[in-house]
């Protein structure tokens, strides 16, 4: 990733292994329509780069999957053509917001490498269009905000989202790039909030996920190589955090993805990180942030970085980035 000038905007104004082995038939979804009738992007955004050692972000696409039990997927649509790091919230009204990292439109600073945003208010089936993201109050000196994750905030009936953020003006990734946060009462408009939500000494802070569990907010971001693990913070209001005891991990387990709370546990999806043997995403659960269970394989292939949600009648959706050739 690299961190580029940011364009601030003015207001636009608008206001626990619970997994058995499923049918096919339980995990496929009945509405072809949904996906005739959905929108992806210009399929040709992915020409005109130069060649690049290696899988650049604008070379993934999000593809969408679904599941009765959050293990045994169905590959579902394109969602997004050109696009990365997806996080999905649903709020206590049943509304999605997801955000990500959106390289189309290149030749358009205001849209290409900048948070992009998509509301659905039919449990997913289908999008309005996608939009960037209007920051509001957001220091003159901030590069670009990367790796969005959002959050309903219940108790302030709003959207919180999380991101990566330089305050140096640098373009290099170094111990400037934290994590920041906005918040939003309409899912549009996002409110800078002052400070830092996470820190780290010696190196940048990318990739975080946020997840509320029983009142106490969860945050964790990679420290480095997969086996290095995550680190972990909570927080009583969403904006304090205090730093844990790090999240131990193994060589096949990058703890770059997402939160979901699923039944009283909060679930991270993460990516294996080994080709070709190891290279499916999968989860693991939590009640406190100190113990976790084991990991559960789940059976999408490749991809990189999901972001998930689970809808009002408890089937999962999962935004995966994939290599789109």
């Amino acid at each position: 990733m690299f961190v580029g000038p940011l364009v601030v905007q003015g207001c636009a104004g608008g206001d626990d292994d619970d997994s058995g082995q499923s049918d096919d038939d339980d995990n496929a979804t009945d509405d072809d329509d949904a996906t005739a009738e959905h929108d992806p992007g210009d399929l040709t955004c992915h020409e005109g780069f130069d060649d690049m050692p290696g899988f650049q972000a604008h070379e993934y696409n999000l593809i969408e999957w679904r599941s009765k039990d959050g293990t045994n997927w169905t590959e579902y649509r394109l969602f997004q053509a050109c696009a990365d790091v997806p996080s999905i919230a649903i709020n206590d009204t049943g509304n999605l917001l997801m955000a990500y990292q959106n390289f189309q439109d290149r030749d358009d600073d205001s849209h290409f490498d900048k948070v992009s945003l998509r509301r659905s208010e039919d449990q997913g089936e289908s999008w309005g269009e996608p939009a960037p993201a209007n920051l509001i109050g957001f220091p003159p000196e901030a590069a670009r905000p990367f790796d969005p994750t959002v959050v309903s905030d219940p108790a302030g009936s709003q959207w919180r989202m999380y991101f990566s953020m330089s305050m140096s003006g640098s373009l290099q990734l170094d111990e400037n790039v934290c994590t920041h946060s906005a918040v939003s009462n309409n899912g549009v408009d996002f409110n800078d909030e002052e400070d830092t939500r996470f820190c780290a000494s010696g190196g940048a802070v990318i990739d975080p996920a946020v997840g509320l569990l029983d009142g106490t907010w969860y945050y964790s971001a990679p420290r480095g190589a997969p086996q290095d693990g995550a680190h972990l913070a909570t927080s009583d209001d969403g904006v304090t955090f205090t730093e844990d005891e790090p999240v131990p991990s193994d060589d096949n387990r990058a703890w770059t993805g997402n939160f979901v709370e699923v039944d009283g546990v909060l679930r991270f999806y993460g990516r294996g990180a080994l080709i070709p043997s190891g290279n499916l995403l999968w989860w693991s659960s939590t009640t406190d942030g100190v113990t976790w269970s084991g990991y559960t394989q789940t059976d999408i292939p490749a991809g990189k970085d999901p972001g998930v949600t689970r809808h009002e009648d408890d089937s999962f959706m999962i935004l995966v980035p994939t290599p789109w050739q």
